[in-house]
């Protein structure tokens, strides 16, 4: 009876250290299980903070990117605005060089030019103005006119304008072939003189005049 009992107890013994070491188990492998869900989150919370980290260090990336590009266009920029500054500048001393230049040649023309008008009206001659348009010649009379006559006048005048016209031609002139071109044969021969041609009618024939030492 004794012996059964004992035997009885050491089962039932054996019975709770089965269930202890079970329980035990158990709860080992529920804290295995929490450590490694533990681990997996710090291990996915390190990963999104390191795509976190990546993703600004990629805008900043970007952003440095665009300001250099933005930096190299200003350069660029100033580097063309101080280009046409310089051109404006060279420009612009230029022109005012060629502004002295014209200012010393129309002081030198006035000069010569109040010269000969001295000389001229001292030999007693007549200065015309050659800015004044020509008056128009009136109009010929219709009618019936000999031939004879008409191929004289032609004649006569052929012989007249060939003199002026021979010496336009030349570079021997006087003040009469010169009073007696028109402002484009005056533009002419200053062209042929290499003489600058632009001005008035007045001022081509001063230019011309000049050139020839008249």
């Amino acid at each position: 009876m004794l012996t059964q009992a004992r035997k009885k107890a050491e089962e039932e013994a054996r019975k709770r250290a089965a269930a202890i070491a079970k329980a035990e188990a158990e709860a080992k492998a529920a804290a295995e299980a929490r450590a490694a869900e533990e681990a997996k989150a710090k291990a996915q919370a390190k990963g999104l903070v390191a795509a976190v980290a990546i993703k600004q260090a990629k805008d900043q990336e970007a952003a440095v990117a665009e300001a250099s590009k933005k930096a190299e266009a200003a350069a660029a920029a100033e580097a063309e605005a101080q280009v046409a500054a310089e051109a404006a500048s060279r420009e612009a001393a230029a022109a005012r060089k060629r502004a002295d230049s014209e200012a010393s040649t129309l002081a030198e023309l006035k000069r010569k030019a109040s010269a000969l008008e001295k000389d001229a009206k001292a030999a007693g001659a007549t200065i015309p103005d050659l800015d004044k348009p020509e008056p128009k010649k009136p109009a010929a009379k219709k009618g019936k006119k000999s031939s004879g006559g008409s191929k004289k006048r032609k004649s006569e005048a052929i012989s007249e304008e060939e003199p002026a016209a021979e010496a336009a031609d030349g570079d021997a002139m006087d003040m009469t072939a010169v009073n007696k071109l028109t402002a484009d044969k005056l533009k002419k021969e200053l062209k042929k003189r290499k003489l600058d041609d632009k001005g008035k009618k007045a001022e081509l024939k001063a230019r011309l005049v000049e050139a020839l030492g008249l």
